[in-house]
């Protein structure tokens, strides 16, 4: 940990040495990306931190679940707090290559350059949206677009075979 904040190191083999700040300091917990075979098949598990820990972790109380060397292929950092009906939190967290020590991750700059990628992203959509939409058709819009830009997903649609109709199911209306 560090001053305000709790770091994670990760050392990543194209990108190198990268740390994730997270602001507020909040715990951080770990484990590694190994399926819970005991869980899924009754199998014994090659080692104990499991794909589920940090929901058994958070979830269930099962404070055994993670890896208490703090050490993982997975890491999470857990805010705990109550946050009221119509309220808003903000979570800041900064992957960089800073090194602890180095600058700070938060602050003034940390603020300008989130501003400058919220203009930017106005800026990108302003651009492939229609003028004449809506405030609420805009939010819409924006949503959907980034859900397929976050999560790459291409969609392969082909008018011919949907009319066609898929040979295992009921043909399609005329």
């Amino acid at each position: 940990m560090s001053g305000t904040e709790s770091v994670v190191a990760l050392a990543e083999p194209t990108y190198g040495q990268r740390w994730l700040y997270c602001d507020g300091r909040p715990e951080l917990i770990f484990t590694d990306n190994d399926t819970n075979t005991e869980r899924l098949y009754g199998d014994r598990n090659v080692q104990p931190y499991v794909k589920d820990a940090f929901h058994r972790y958070v979830i269930e109380g099962a404070r055994d679940a993670v890896n208490p060397q703090e050490y993982g292929t997975k890491a999470a950092a857990v805010y705990r707090m109550t946050v009221s009906a119509g309220a808003t939190v903000t979570l800041r967290l900064r992957l960089s290559d800073f090194e602890p020590g180095g600058p700070r991750p938060f602050g003034r700059g940390f603020d300008n350059l989130v501003a400058a990628r919220h203009r930017e992203a106005d800026e990108f959509y302003d651009a492939i949206f229609p003028s004449g939409l809506s405030a609420d058709s805009r939010i819409v819009a924006r949503q959907a677009v980034a859900g397929l830009l976050w999560s790459k997903q291409y969609y392969h649609y082909v008018v011919k075979n949907w009319l066609d109709g898929d040979a295992a199911q009921p043909a399609p209306p005329g």
